[in-house]
């Protein structure tokens, strides 16, 4: 059972930060990172299939992570439905933005501990 958990959890919410697509700022001199709070979010965050009510529901909104970290009191029931308004928004304004399947995420994630490992 323990050992199902952890790979659900690894596998499904993990992989919302820990992606060779997600940015990790760096910050300035002065202790400042290069953008606000919400290009922040944008930048860190990572959605895979953001509309699909099925996988919001089984995930319970991570799946939608930007929409999580923009709109925290928002119940997650929301965030398919203004997941594609964040998109479009972030496309608009040359925000960062990053989405992709499941499958695609997980194989990203495991490039990035791949590329940790060689450091």
């Amino acid at each position: 059972m323990h050992f199902v958990i952890s790979i659900f959890f690894v596998l499904t919410l993990i992989i919302s930060h820990l992606t060779t697509e997600t940015e990790f700022p760096k910050t300035d001199r002065h202790g400042f990172l290069p953008y606000d709070y919400y290009e922040h979010q944008l930048a860190v965050s990572l959605d895979y299939h953001p509309g699909s009510k099925l996988a919001n529901w089984i995930f319970g909104g991570f799946n939608s992570h930007a929409a999580h970290h923009l709109f925290p009191k928002l119940p997650h029931t929301t965030y398919n439905l203004i997941s594609p308004t964040i998109k479009s928004l972030a496309i608009k304004y040359r925000l960062p933005y990053n989405e992709m399947s499941l499958i695609d995420a997980i194989f990203s994630h495991y490039k990035y501990l791949k590329k940790l490992g060689q450091q």
